[in-house]
């Protein structure tokens, strides 16, 4: 089980655009809240257990599903790191997690 959980500046970034992008789009910030609620919900799991994501092609790197995007994180020493989010509507070809 880790202990800690970090997001790489990347992962803040997407997170940050991501909420922009909704607050922008539907005027207020009640649907921003509500995906950040699910994330971190979702996120509290990896925590608990940190295996639960699927694997990726990337070795030791997993993700979770929340909605529409994907989280990529990645299990170290007593810390899950946040790699990446990423809207899936986009093109997977986009997708670098090196």
């Amino acid at each position: 089980m880790a202990q800690r959980l970090v997001w790489s500046a990347r992962s803040r970034k997407e997170l940050i655009d991501i909420f922009t992008y909704w607050n922008e789009r539907t005027g207020d910030r009640k649907y921003s809240r509500k995906l950040y609620s699910e994330i971190r919900k979702k996120i509290q799991s990896v925590l608990k257990f940190n295996s639960i994501g699927k694997l990726t092609s990337v070795k030791e790197i997993r993700f979770i599903v929340v909605k529409d995007y994907l989280i990529f994180y990645k299990n170290e020493k007593k810390v899950i790191q946040i790699v990446t989010i990423w809207d899936n509507r986009r093109n997977p070809m986009d997708l670098k997690l090196n």
